[in-house]
């Protein structure tokens, strides 16, 4: 019998896992059309509490190093996305596509990381278009996954 209650054990250890990266999928999956649409006064606080209160928000390689501040705290997090949404709004058009083929989620016990590689196009409020590209790596507790 204890070799039956190990599998069982190990099984359900490797489906709760399974589940934690489909929650972590999902997550960024309502995050990015939250972020597609900011429009002028929108409330934010349903993007914002999908961050924790000592997430750290940063660009990272050549281009995004100079043109992304590293952010630290849910506050200043919470304050770039009130910018945006502030008038005059910064875009007109913008939408964040996700390459799933592309995702990589692991989680482990009370975290999980993720990595995605993304593409925005936008058009500002002066009429000026521009298309990013970015890759995306992403930390999470159970605190940010538990309600997905």
């Amino acid at each position: 019998m204890p070799e039956q209650s190990d599998y069982l054990k190990q099984l359900d250890a490797r489906l709760t896992q399974l589940e934690d990266e489909k929650k972590v999928s999902a997550v960024m999956n309502r995050y990015m059309p939250l972020c597609d649409d900011l429009r002028e006064n929108t409330d934010i606080s349903s993007i914002v509490k999908l961050f924790t209160a000592d997430a750290i928000w940063r660009g990272e390689r050549k281009r995004y190093s100079k043109t992304v501040p590293k952010l630290t705290g849910r506050g200043e997090i919470e304050a770039m996305f009130s910018r945006c949404v502030t008038p005059p709004v910064h875009f007109d058009f913008n939408a964040h596509f996700l390459f799933l083929c592309n995702e990589t989620i692991t989680a482990s016990g009370n975290s999980a990381q993720g990595s995605w590689m993304m593409l925005q196009p936008s058009t500002f409020k002066d009429g000026q278009s521009q298309r990013s590209g970015a890759f995306i790596q992403s930390k999470f507790t159970k605190s940010t996954i538990i309600g997905s």
